[in-house]
């Protein structure tokens, strides 16, 4: 069996980079901040309890609005995305003769290749 050809993997590369970059998409981006955060502001600015209770809900209520900013954004782009993705790998296919789009496709669909 004939080894991929440089352009071959080049255009392997780039359909793992952008599935890596739609993986990226759906991975956990929470902005949550460290546990200690509001002990450490509790400690350098003297925080009363009342202040440090409303600080904390502050900063919980923060975390919570802007996760729920990446969700909304995360679902805004999945479609677009996968449409994209979609767009590159069928130019991609276009710009191959038969027997590499049936090595690229046989390749896409290998165990852990996740560049379809």
């Amino acid at each position: 069996m004939k080894r991929p050809g440089q352009g071959a993997w080049l255009l392997i590369a780039v359909a793992f980079g952008l599935a890596g970059y739609a993986a990226g998409l759906s991975a956990d981006t929470s902005p949550a901040r460290p546990p200690s955060h509001l002990k450490l502001l509790s400690r350098d600015l003297e925080l009363r309890p009342e202040q440090k209770a409303a600080i904390g809900s502050l900063l919980a209520r923060q975390d919570r609005d802007l996760q729920a900013l990446v969700e909304q954004a995360r679902a805004e782009l999945a479609d677009p995305t996968a449409s994209r993705l979609q767009q590159t790998e069928d130019d991609m296919l276009a710009l191959l003769d038969a027997q590499q789009r049936e090595r690229y496709l046989s390749l896409a669909a290998a165990p852990g290749a996740d560049a379809r």
